[in-house]
């Protein structure tokens, strides 16, 4: 298995967690992938689980919205508050993990 398949398949695990509590498993092993791969690259796929699961665990603790475009980016309404994806994903998963997923979605080292 090469590197960056190692990469993929750890990132697509970390976002199908089945419970609504944080990871321990995404905060610890987000750094071990650039390690291991070199420059992270993570699919639209994987960003769009990681955003998912984020409304979804968010929804068991607050009135969340469907998403929907505006001039070109997805909107969502957490607690009446408009949010767009960053806000989403830091709502969630924190500010460091929202972050660390950014710059893996736009392949970027840290």
């Amino acid at each position: 298995m090469r590197s960056s398949d190692l990469a993929s398949t750890i990132l697509h695990l970390q976002f199908r967690s089945n419970s609504c509590s944080r990871p321990n498993l995404l905060r610890q092993s987000v750094g071990l992938v650039d390690c291991i791969a070199g420059k992270p690259r993570m699919t639209d796929e994987e960003y769009d689980d990681a955003y998912m699961e984020a409304l979804l665990c968010l929804s068991e603790i607050a009135d969340v919205g469907q998403p929907f475009g505006r001039d070109g980016v997805r909107i969502c309404s957490v607690d009446g508050c408009l949010l767009d994806d960053d806000q989403v994903l830091e709502r969630w998963w924190g500010k460091q993990i929202a972050r660390e997923i950014q710059r893996q979605r736009r392949g970027q080292r840290r």
